[in-house]
């Protein structure tokens, strides 16, 4: 297994490095009026999560996420100073490679540089429509998914942190609390690189919107990295793992249960 994953990162840093002149050309649109990724992001900035590689323009906004074989997301910065565009939005469309299935994300961009209103469209042309709130700090403390089979969630903080969600749908309900220091993990982990695995972090799920994140466009990432979850609705609670370099970025990331184990790994790249 360590094997194949060796094999497996010095493929994806093969393709990071004969992809990276091309993809991180000017797209000649962007703008930092839309929206400022230095709001959300310090220091270093995330090149590869785990199978996901990031892909940047010269003027540092995400543009491409590639999942290879399986996934490719890709993000469009409207310029709002053209006469057609009355508002300002990006749009993320998310191809899925092995089923033919694409998906677009039109957000509709608030004064605080952060995704408001979404319309969701699948391959059939189906709209669903999402609502996003933020406190006034620019920590994301609700949404919602209108429709159907939608949900909502609420986020609570203290100190920068989320300390407990609470989300609902037609189904039912789910609680969880977050914690950022255990017998073992006295003083809290800097979240350096501003890492926000919603849903293994702290129990949120939201589909393929969290990708936004990634390009600042869902608020500012929590000050510390969370070591631990328990659960009203579900059966288990989390014991939440990080290893860290020697600048305190994560380079692995491993969620416990009783029942299963999630790994995830991280390789960052400075920006100059």
């Amino acid at each position: 297994m360590k094997i194949l994953r060796t094999l497996t990162n010095i493929l994806v840093l093969m393709v990071i490095f004969f992809n990276f002149t091309s993809c991180n050309k000017s797209d000649g649109y962007t703008r930092t009026d839309i929206v400022n990724p230095s709001n959300v992001f310090k220091g270093d900035r995330l090149r590869w999560l785990s199978e996901k590689v990031f892909f940047y323009n010269e003027e540092g906004f995400l543009t491409k996420i590639k999942d290879f074989g399986e996934m490719e997301i890709s993000f469009e910065y409207q310029d709002v100073t053209r006469a057609v565009n009355e508002q300002r939005y990006v749009r993320m469309t998310i191809e899925d490679l092995g089923r033919d299935n694409r998906q677009t994300y039109d957000m509709e961009i608030g004064n605080n540089g952060f995704v408001k209103y979404c319309e969701q469209t699948d391959t059939e042309g189906k709209i669903k429509k999402w609502n996003f709130e933020y406190t006034s700090e620019g920590y994301l403390s609700f949404f919602e998914r209108k429709g159907r089979d939608g949900f909502a969630t609420n986020l609570e903080y203290e100190n920068g942190n989320i300390i407990k969600s609470s989300s609902s749908c037609e189904t039912g309900w789910r609680t969880c609390h977050t914690y950022y220091t255990s017998d073992e993990i006295i003083d809290p982990i800097e979240n350096m690189g501003g890492i926000m695995l919603y849903e293994e972090e702290f129990d949120v799920y939201m589909e393929n919107m969290n990708y936004a994140f990634y390009a600042g466009l869902l608020g500012k990432a929590t000050r510390n990295l969370p070591v631990w979850q328990t659960h009203w609705g579900t059966w288990f609670d989390y014991e939440l793992s990080w290893t860290l370099n020697e600048d305190g970025y994560p380079t692995n990331f491993t969620a416990y249960t009783q029942y299963f184990v999630q790994d995830f790994s991280f390789i960052w790249e400075p920006i100059h």
